[in-house]
């Protein structure tokens, strides 16, 4: 389910981002502002869903690679007849 919406997130973000730069002549506005002490980042609500579904996916990738880890890789079950497969 996560990785579901991992995909989600990237894809949306990235569509998100194109339809601004061909739609926008200043290219993807950026309209949130977190200040620091030395700075300030200055991002848009493509690029938070971006950074969310690249984590998400990250996790994914680390349950997979545990599952694995302790299960060995998926191995082709020849006894099952083609219907089932």
């Amino acid at each position: 389910r996560r990785s579901t919406v991992a995909v989600a997130l990237v894809v949306g973000g990235g569509l998100g981002n194109l339809a601004s730069l061909l739609t926008s002549p200043g290219g993807v506005p950026d309209f949130l502002v977190v200040p620091f002490a030395t700075g300030a980042w200055i991002i848009n609500g493509a690029d938070v869903a971006l950074a969310v579904g690249l984590v998400l996916f990250g996790r994914t990738i680390l349950t997979i690679g545990r599952a694995i880890h302790a299960h060995g890789p998926a191995r082709r079950i020849a006894a099952l007849p083609a219907s089932t497969r």
